[in-house]
């Protein structure tokens, strides 16, 4: 996409924002629990998580860190989906007021029992906005779709210790097999074992593929968009917990 300026908002007003975004949480969630959104002010950038009575620790797939998240919908059998939100922005370069510009948002979902881990990570919807590197700002969410949904299921059932040793094996395989993999005439129980190899691998890689969620294909090529201001932001949250909460009804 284009690159243009992004549209700045005070730091004081970001607040205001924050706010009401906290509002759109706390209505899609356990009435029991109480949503906060926390801020952190760093040098280059400001991030907003959840927190809050009633909301627990999990471990994200990507990422050395764990973060809070708040049961939102009763499954089967004491499951529950378990949401994770993230907000970011980055300071706006140059003198005057403090102020900033949006970076990105990201909902992620989780299923898992209460006090109990793991919760394994199921899938995310994202939104990507600007950064500003060499005196110019840029669309960060590089040739992806923007906004749009990444599907972690594959990759959170299985370790990295398990691809690892996929992967040697599967080289293994290749290495025998002449640079082919096997077929149907290999020994018995190779073919078969060589295809559970290539699913872990495989795996991995659905994890990076962004399906968009915005993209009018049939009117034009665009499949990446920016938010105009804060109003943006809260709609496209607010509708897609709205849709998230909808197709959970089906689990």
């Amino acid at each position: 996409m284009a690159d243009v300026e992004p549209f700045h908002v005070p730091l004081r007003a970001l607040g205001d924002h924050l706010a009401q975004v906290k509002d759109v949480l706390q209505r899609i969630v356990d009435p029991a629990v109480e949503i906060k959104l926390g801020l952190d002010q760093l040098e280059t950038k400001v991030v907003a998580g959840i927190e809050g009575k009633g909301l627990e620790t999990t471990a994200r797939n990507r990422g050395r860190f764990r973060i809070r998240v708040a049961p939102m919908v009763a499954l089967n059998d004491g499951l529950w989906a378990w949401l994770g939100y993230q907000e970011e922005w980055s300071r706006s370069p140059g003198g005057g007021p403090p102020r900033v510009f949006f970076r990105s948002s990201s909902v992620s979902i989780f299923f898992g029992f209460r006090e109990l881990d793991p919760k394994p990570q199921i899938f995310r919807a994202e939104w990507a906005g600007y950064d500003f590197k060499g005196g110019k700002y840029r669309f960060q969410g590089g040739d992806a779709g923007h906004p749009h949904w990444q599907f972690d299921a594959l990759e959170s059932l299985y370790s990295d210790e398990d691809v690892g040793r996929a992967n040697e094996l599967l080289a293994i395989l290749r290495e025998e097999a002449g640079g082919s993999v096997a077929r149907d005439f290999s020994p018995a129980g190779l073919g078969l074992l060589t295809a559970d190899v290539n699913g872990i691998v495989s795996s991995k890689k659905v994890a990076a593929i962004h399906f968009a969620s915005a993209g009018h294909w049939w009117r034009d090529p665009m499949h990446a968009h920016v938010p105009r201001n804060v109003m943006d932001i809260r709609v496209w949250l607010r509708r897609t917990l709205d849709y998230i909460v909808q197709e959970l009804d089906r689990v």
